[in-house]
């Protein structure tokens, strides 16, 4: 029988993680719902033990032949980060005059391995976050959540989490808008949540997600029921109100942890509620910008 080791997983992955280190000590930051900072190796960041392991046995110590990982379906993601992470430095952009102005957009070429790579790495740091492990941890049909034991709710979410990257990966499949942002004047934070609708188990009808991938650069992507599908790809440079208005969806939606390089953001009450919160309306600067795509709109 195969034993299936005992591994750290990263939801957080290492060579996303090392794009976060300060030069001056090649440490990131972890600011907690109580307001205490730590500083740390980011390859200390974002680290589950058998994350994305299935442990069936009572007494998860002990094998089982029906063990399984799926850490192997973040495998593409993970090696495909640092040529992500090079073409989008690279991309062309255009500075925003002012807060609240979102031109100019810069509508490009897109090479379509690279929006596939782009949109495989975005889709696996959705699945893997700590918030969508929650939601897959959440009970139905009238079961109570404390009826399960901590092993048990570990098996529903890996059940849950099976697959998730392909289905998600596969079912956007490219089509719809990706805005690349840049922020020079203020740095991006990343969490252990951050604003997207794609929920277990299924695609919504207009999926949307917004993540930081560098200090520097965080990706837009929208699929509405309703758009010009040129340009599907664009660039734009925010200032640093912009960066702070797209940094609060990290604020709203994470829990425990945001993560930054040498920008500390300040604490809010979203993020020291602890709690995975979510945006009830659209009166926030992620879904003003979406408004704002060249293309979204199909009478402008």
């Amino acid at each position: 029988m195969n034993v299936l080791k005992t591994a750290n997983h990263h939801w957080w992955p290492k060579t996303l993680s090392k794009f976060w280190k300060a030069e001056a000590d090649g440490c990131s930051s972890w600011l907690r719902p109580d307001g205490r900072v730590q500083r740390t190796p980011p390859v200390n960041l974002g680290v589950i033990g058998n994350g994305h392991a299935v442990k069936l046995s009572d007494d998860p110590t002990k094998a089982n032949s029906w063990d399984f990982s799926y850490e192997s379906e973040f495998g593409l993601a993970d090696t495909n980060f640092p040529s992500v992470v090079d073409w989008l430095t690279s991309l062309e952009r255009k500075r925003s005059s002012r807060f609240r102005d979102f031109g100019p957009f810069v509508e490009m070429q897109d090479p379509d391995a690279q929006i596939k790579q782009l949109l495989e790495s975005a889709v696996s740091l959705v699945v893997r976050s700590p918030m969508s492990r929650f939601h897959a941890g959440q009970v139905s049909g009238g079961f109570a959540a404390a009826e399960f034991t901590t092993n048990e709710r570990k098996i529903l979410i890996g059940f849950n989490m099976k697959g998730r990257q392909r289905l998600f990966a596969d079912g956007l499949n490219s089509r719809g808008k990706f805005v690349v942002l840049r922020s020079p004047d203020r740095e991006f934070i990343f969490g252990d949540g951050f604003c997207h609708n794609l929920v277990l188990p299924s695609l919504p009808i207009s999926p949307k997600i917004f993540v930081p991938l560098t200090p520097r650069i965080a990706l837009l992507y929208v699929k509405p029921q309703k758009f010009y599908v040129e340009p599907r790809l664009s660039s734009l440079e925010v200032d640093a109100d912009w960066t702070e208005g797209l940094n609060l969806g990290v604020h709203v939606y994470a829990k425990d942890a945001i993560y930054f390089r040498s920008d500390q953001p300040p604490m809010t009450e979203y993020f020291s509620a602890n709690r995975h919160g979510f945006f009830a309306s659209s009166n926030n600067a992620i879904d003003e910008l979406v408004d704002q795509i060249p293309g979204i709109h199909c009478n402008r």
